[in-house]
């Protein structure tokens, strides 16, 4: 009786039975046909790929010519269409090999841009304007040209040092376009590089005292809403015999300044009460925004993170208060703020800081109702 073999099939991984002395199988599963080599590590099997009409009826002598007569007429194609190219683009060809597009043996250049005394002299640095973004000590820079001369637009040029700047430093500004592509734009350069100087920059608010009163009040009301919200979310968990005698007020602030990169945050801290008919108590809450910056015109731009902290479920005597916050000020403190002081510089907003805060929101709050009861009309004074 004849031994069977198995196989499994590289392809599908199918099982392949094989009577033994036979050289070739065919998988049950994807029907690809193997031959079954035998190695010294053992039998293994080798798909049949059938062989494509041009290497099957033609010999190789002819293949290779094919191939050849291929390649030429690519050649010939890329030829034309570059010479083609040259026509629309202007000094594509200063980019070419010499020996196909420069003067022919034995002849004279006839090209008038590089004669010196037909080459026009121009400042590369007359309409360029140096463009920065980010703030002091991160700031990047770029040039900008924007000039009729069309040859100008051409050039190309480099800035060095163009990041992580700070007000004062100096970078220098480079023409990097060669000798040989400068006289085929026609031109003559009257100097190739300049320096400038960085001026002012934005930078992070450091001081309380930086942020202008329009400022404070769109920071209170960005933060009052955002805790009204929150009450509005979670208010229907208070109970019954506890309610809220007054809404959210301001109640102090901190600025904490990043000690590597002086990037900030603010905590505006806020307060409400609530009573279940005998006891009163206050509840404290602070919202966080982020990235305040002073910008060049003395205006303050910030990020409204406004993430309000809120705990649920107070203890009020025997009653559940479901209000957003803390009611001990010195553990809201010591759970939200002081985490971030072991990175970040902190300072507590002065007397006078809180007392500008306060007539800031009494300010922004009073424009708000105004524009409520007149949508179409303008502000009060």
């Amino acid at each position: 009786m004849d031994t069977v073999r198995q196989f499994t099939c590289p392809a599908c991984k199918a099982f392949i039975e094989v009577q033994e002395g036979t050289s070739t199988c065919t998988c049950p599963g994807c029907k690809k046909k193997f031959l079954i080599r035998r190695t010294e590590g053992g039998d293994t099997l080798h798909e049949i790929k059938k062989p494509s009409f041009f290497h099957s009826t033609v010999s190789p002598l002819v293949q290779h010519v094919i191939t050849a007569a291929v390649i030429v007429v690519f050649a010939y194609a890329a030829y034309f269409y570059i010479q083609d190219l040259s026509n629309v683009i202007p000094g594509i060809d200063e980019y070419l090999p010499a020996a196909e597009y420069g003067p022919a043996s034995g002849e004279e250049a006839n090209d008038e841009s590089t004669d010196p005394g037909t080459l026009v002299t121009a400042d590369p640095f007359k309409d360029v304007t140096i463009l920065f973004r980010g703030v002091n000590g991160r700031a990047t820079a770029c040039a900008d040209i924007v000039t009729d001369n069309e040859a100008l637009k051409m050039l190309r040029y480099s800035l060095e040092p163009n990041s992580n700047l700070s007000s004062g430093d100096r970078m220098t500004l480079k023409v990097v376009s060669t000798d040989e592509e400068i006289a085929a734009l026609g031109l003559k350069l009257s100097e190739t590089k300049k320096e400038y100087q960085v001026g002012s920059l934005d930078r992070y608010v450091s001081y309380l005292d930086e942020i202008p009163d329009e400022v404070l009040g769109k920071i209170y009301l960005a933060g009052l809403d955002k805790l009204e919200n929150t009450y509005k979310n979670y208010g229907d968990y208070e109970a019954p015999v506890v309610t809220r005698t007054q809404g959210w007020t301001f109640d102090k602030m901190y600025l904490l300044n990043s000690k590597e990169d002086e990037s900030n945050f603010l905590f505006v801290q806020y307060k409400s009460k609530y009573s279940d008919g005998t006891n009163e108590t206050v509840i404290f809450n602070t919202v966080r925004f982020r990235c305040l910056v002073l910008k060049t015109d003395n205006s303050v731009d910030c990020t409204y993170d406004c993430i309000p902290v809120f705990r649920m479920n107070h203890l009020f005597g025997s009653s559940i208060l479901g209000a957003s916050g803390y009611d001990d000020e010195t553990e809201l403190f010591n759970q939200v703020i002081r985490p971030y002081t072991e990175g970040y510089n902190l300072s507590e907003g002065s007397e006078e800081d809180n007392k500008r805060m306060v007539l800031a929101a009494d300010k922004a709050l009073a424009a708000r109702l105004y524009a409520q009861q007149h949508p179409e009309g303008t502000e009060g004074t």
